[in-house]
C-alpha cells in the first residue's frame, strides 16, 4: 500500500487557486517513492525506479481527487483538464501493472470529481479497449462521525469506508 498525503493528479492540495506540482502522484508512481529524506548512501527514493516484476498485485485500488478538487472546485475547464491526465495516468498505471484489475475510488471527503473519474474510465476504455477497470464512489463522510484533523475523516468514517471497500473487492476478487 502506498499513500502520499496531500497529492493529487493535476495539483497537490491548494487554497490558493495555484496549483502544486510538486504533489504530483503520476511524478513519483514508477519511483520506490517520494520523500525529502535520502537513504544512507544519500540516494533519494524519488530517484530509484520501482521494480514492478517483484510484486504483481490482483489489484489496484487508486483513490485520487480530493486533493485535486481543492483546486478545480467547479470549473468545468479544470475539471476536464482532471479528467484527461487521470485517463494518463491510467495508462501509466496500465502499462506497468499489465494484468492487474483497477479500481478507481473517490468521494469521502467530497464527490464533486467522481463523474470525471467515470468520464476518465470510458475515454480510457475507448482508447485502449482496456476494460479490466472499474470504479465505487464511496459515501460522503458526515458530521454526525465526527472529523478528524484538517476535515480529514475519523475513525468511524474510515471504518464505513473499509467495510464497503472490503465488500466491493470481495465482490470484483470472486472471494
Amino acid at each position: 500500500m502506498v499513500s502520499y498525503s496531500g497529492y493529487g493528479i493535476i495539483t497537490g492540495y491548494t487554497e490558493n487557486d495555484q496549483k502544486l506540482l510538486t504533489h504530483l502522484l503520476p511524478d513519483y508512481y514508477e519511483k520506490v517513492g517520494k520523500s525529502e529524506g535520502e537513504f544512507d548512501d544519500g540516494m533519494l527514493p524519488q530517484d530509484v525506479r520501482w521494480d514492478f516484476n517483484k510484486f504483481v498485485p490482483g489489484l489496484i485500488v487508486i483513490n485520487l481527487g480530493t486533493n485535486d478538487d481543492s483546486y478545480t472546485q467547479e470549473d468545468k475547464s479544470k475539471q476536464t483538464e482532471y479528467a484527461e491526465k487521470y485517463v494518463e495516468f491510467l495508462k501509466m498505471v496500465r502499462l506497468n501493472n499489465s494484468r492487474s484489475l483497477i479500481l478507481c475510488t473517490l468521494g469521502i471527503m467530497g464527490d464533486r470529481l467522481y463523474p470525471f473519474i467515470e468520464q476518465a474510465m470510458k475515454q480510457y476504455t475507448r482508447e485502449t479497449g482496456d476494460s479490466n477497470i472499474t470504479a465505487m464512489k464511496f459515501d460522503v463522510q458526515l458530521a454526525a462521525d465526527g472529523y478528524a484533523a484538517d476535515f480529514h475523516p475519523s475513525q468511524a468514517t474510515h471504518c464505513k469506508a473499509a467495510e464497503k471497500l472490503t465488500a466491493q473487492i470481495k465482490e470484483l476478487m470472486e472471494w
